[in-house]
């Protein structure tokens, strides 16, 4: 509802539903039926590991999402985010000049006992060697223009290399990159979340050697 309120015309909302098994279907047929810019798309069957959090199926959820868009710009959403009123007007014209663009937001976690935003904790940097060794986003920050972003849209076929850490070294790399450090919108956790977020990784600094290499 954050994000239908936001939509200019012209404006769509594309929901790749990663075979729910809950209520998710229902609510989606529901909003499809009250709005016809909002559209349900499947992704291909991946044949691997049964985990739901792993990052190989989170990406191809990403992907297939971003292939179906239409329009220009393309803002990533998940993690069940509350959007604020400034959220799409701070990016539109800035988008004309950058490829990829962060904005900040305001964490509602139960771990974090503060009231924080997302920059206080990972200081974001616009330097391909700061991110390649810690990510310093989260996807839930990001937009790209979507003829920058298809060029990178295959994320590898890794267990360990996520949609958003490869998109946004790649924006380092070969495009233009812009940090707002407005807030923008509500990133809210729970204890069902697929991804880690905010926190630290668990695996040894061998494992992390052998990732980069990757």
């Amino acid at each position: 509802d954050s994000i239908i309120n936001l939509l200019h015309d012209g404006d769509e909302i594309i929901i790749s539903d990663q075979f729910s098994t809950d209520s998710t279907p229902l609510i989606l047929k529901n909003y499809c039926k009250s709005y016809d810019f909002i559209k349900v798309v499947v992704p291909e069957v991946f044949h691997g590991s049964n985990d739901p959090k792993n990052f190989i199926k989170i990406s191809l959820n990403f992907e297939n999402a971003i292939s179906q868009c239409n329009n220009d710009i393309i803002v990533l959403c998940d993690q069940d985010d509350i959007w604020f009123d400034n959220r799409l007007d701070l990016i539109r014209n800035s988008h004309i000049n950058h490829d990829c663009i962060v904005v900040n937001g305001q964490i509602n976690e139960l771990k974090v006992k503060k009231s924080k935003n997302i920059y206080d904790l990972l200081c974001p940097k616009n330097k391909f060697i700061s991110n390649f060794w810690k990510l310093r986003v989260l996807g839930c920050q990001l937009s790209f223009r979507k003829d920058f972003i298809l060029n990178y849209i295959n994320v590898p076929r890794h267990e360990d290399i996520t949609h958003d850490w490869w998109w946004f070294l790649n924006a380092n790399l070969y495009g233009k990159v812009y940090i707002e450090n407005t807030v923008a919108f509500e990133y809210r956790r729970h204890e069902c979340n697929n991804s880690g977020g905010l926190q630290s990784s668990s695996n040894s600094l061998q494992k992390k050697i052998w990732i980069r290499i990757v």
